[in-house]
């Protein structure tokens, strides 16, 4: 048995993932549930001018945003707007907050998102917002905010979104620091998971075993130690593991034999050690093996691509 310790430059991955239109907007039936007077645009408005940009530095991408006019029928940068039936109406609300590197500067809390009840999308990357609490957005479906000036914890309210159908969740590239927070095990719809490049340290909570639809898993360049969590044997769907660069110890789950579905296990760079499971071999869609910088052990699985040393 051959021990494993040379170091490799970390193979960088490009994500692109595409959406069906469908899992960005909902349902006409979903407006019946809205109270308060939240479809109306007016609520809206308010919501997004007074109570959000009036809180941000000033920035150029948010000059179309007015007094006077409307965010869906006067082309305010970064608003996507869609029609909801109810009964013989059909208003116009806010569906999408779509402003990547728009040069905002401000706290994302400060959104009223109770008057954007139909929100589905939020994409904030490369700006630089400071997180806040963010657990009262109902019906979103993405929540890209990587890219910014994080600092701190991650808002453990992030695991309120329980009554969302949160599919992405992406702040990677940040200075967060601190622990998982195990109210993130919650959010059960949730199918990709991005948190590279920051400072997380702590173990990863056993709790993330509950994100059942979940495809890719991806905590690479943190500080996270301890045990890999024999729950993420749980999550079937997975098509892709990354967990490289960090300073996880112990070997690897032997639960990992249950992902059918997995094609890529990428666990370079840590202080892994023990034999590699024999079972890892029963995965017939794995293709990629990345294990470099570890002291690992044992018959390898036969992939397309292995990269040990």
């Amino acid at each position: 048995m051959a021990m494993f310790h040379a170091k490799v430059q970390p193979t960088l991955l490009l994500i692109l993932l595409l959406f069906q239109p469908c899992l960005l907007f909902l349902h006409a039936d979903a407006a019946v549930h809205v109270h308060h007077g939240g479809v109306h645009l007016r609520s809206q408005q308010a919501a997004l001018l007074q109570y959000w940009k009036s809180t941000l530095r000033s920035s150029p991408a948010l000059e179309s945003w007015r007094e006077g006019t409307s965010p869906c029928s006067s082309n305010w940068t970064g608003i996507v707007c869609d029609t909801v039936h109810r009964g013989s109406r059909a208003p116009l609300v806010v569906t999408e907050i779509t402003l990547p590197n728009a040069g905002i500067d401000g706290r994302i809390g400060e959104l009223n998102f109770s008057a954007l009840p139909l929100l589905t999308r939020i994409d904030l990357r490369y700006n630089n917002l400071i997180p806040s609490e963010l657990g009262n957005m109902g019906n979103l479906r993405v929540l890209e905010i990587s890219e910014n000036n994080f600092t701190g914890r991650i808002p453990p309210s992030l695991g309120n979104l329980t009554n969302s159908n949160l599919l992405v969740l992406a702040i990677h590239q940040s200075s967060l620091t601190g622990t998982i927070p195990e109210e993130l095990g919650k959010l059960t719809n949730l199918e990709y998971l991005e948190r590279s490049s920051s400072l997380l340290t702590g173990q990863v909570p056993e709790s993330l075993g509950n994100l059942t639809r979940v495809q890719l898993f991806h905590l690479p360049e943190n500080l996270l130690w301890g045990p890999i969590p024999s729950s993420l044997g749980n999550l079937m769907n997975l098509a892709e593991i990354e967990l490289g660069e960090n300073y996880f110890s112990g070997g690897i789950p032997s639960t990992f034999a249950n992902l059918t579905n997995l094609y890529g296990l990428i666990l370079s760079d840590n202080q892994l050690t023990g034999s590699i499971p024999a079972t890892l071999a029963n995965l017939r869609s794995l293709t990629e093996l990345y294990a470099f910088n570890n002291f690992l052990s044992g018959t390898l699985p036969r992939v397309s691509l292995i990269l040990l040393s």
